[in-house]
C-alpha cells in the first residue's frame, strides 16, 4: 500500500528542512551559495509556473538555512559582542574581483599538468593578470563538457528534459554570481565583503 499524497508531501517537507539544516551547518560559503541557487530555483519556478508557491517555499527554506547558520555561530556572535571582533585583515570589494572565477581557468588544464604541452599551455596563461587561488579551478574534461553542454542547452530550440533545463539555468546563474565583475562583486559592494572567494577549489595534482 503506497503512501498518500499528503504523506509524501509531508516527507518531502521534512527532507527539505533536513537538507537546509545540513547546508546551514557547513560553514559560511556553502550556505551562501546554497541559498543563492535556492532563490534562483524559486524565482525560475515562479516564472515558469506562474505560481508564487515555489518562490515562497524557496524563501522559507532560505530562512531555515539562515536560522541554522545564526544558531551555529551564536557562540561566536556572543563572544564578539562581549570582547570585540578579532581582526583578520580588512576585506574589500576588490577581493571579490581579484579572487573571482574565470571561465578560461575552468576550461584550461590544471597548473603543473602531467602532460608537458598542457602544463606549458597553463603556464603561458598564468603569465597574465588576476591569477591566484583561482588557478585551481579547472573542471577537467568531463566537467568542462558538462559546463558547456548546460550553457548550450539554454540556447537550444528543442524541448529539453525538465532536469536539464533547470540545471542549465542554475549553471549560468552560478557562473554569473562567481565570475570576475559578476553579481558577487555587487553583493560585496552593497551588502557584505565577508564572502569574497567565489571560485571553486580542487587539490593540485601532477
Amino acid at each position: 500500500m503506497g503512501l498518500s499524497r499528503a504523506a509524501v508531501e509531508g516527507l518531502e517537507i521534512i527532507v527539505s528542512i533536513l537538507i537546509c539544516v545540513a547546508a546551514g551547518s557547513s560553514g559560511v560559503y556553502y550556505p551562501f551559495f546554497f541559498c543563492f541557487l535556492l532563490l534562483v530555483a524559486g524565482v525560475s519556478s515562479w516564472w515558469n509556473r506562474r505560481s508564487v508557491a515555489p518562490l515562497v517555499a524557496s524563501l522559507v527554506l532560505t530562512g531555515v538555512v539562515f536560522g541554522t547558520l545564526v544558531i551555529n555561530h551564536l557562540p561566536t556572535i556572543i563572544y564578539q559582542r562581549t570582547h570585540g571582533a578579532a581582526s583578520m585583515g580588512n576585506r574589500t570589494v576588490g577581493d571579490a574581483e581579484i579572487m573571482g572565477l574565470k571561465i578560461t581557468q575552468l576550461l584550461l588544464p590544471i597548473g603543473g599538468h602531467r602532460l608537458e604541452k598542457f602544463a606549458a599551455l597553463k603556464y603561458r596563461y598564468n603569465l597574465g593578470p588576476l591569477v591566484n587561488e583561482n588557478d585551481t579551478t579547472s573542471l577537467g574534461v568531463v566537467g568542462s563538457v558538462g559546463f558547456l553542454f548546460l550553457i548550450g542547452a539554454i540556447f537550444s530550440k528543442r524541448e529539453l528534459p525538465v532536469l536539464i533545463e533547470r540545471l542549465s539555468w542554475l549553471n549560468i546563474a552560478a557562473f554569473l554570481l562567481a565570475t570576475i565583475g559578476g553579481f558577487g562583486v555587487l553583493f560585496a559592494l552593497f551588502i557584505s565583503t565577508h564572502v569574497r572567494a567565489y571560485k571553486s577549489r580542487r587539490p593540485r595534482s601532477a
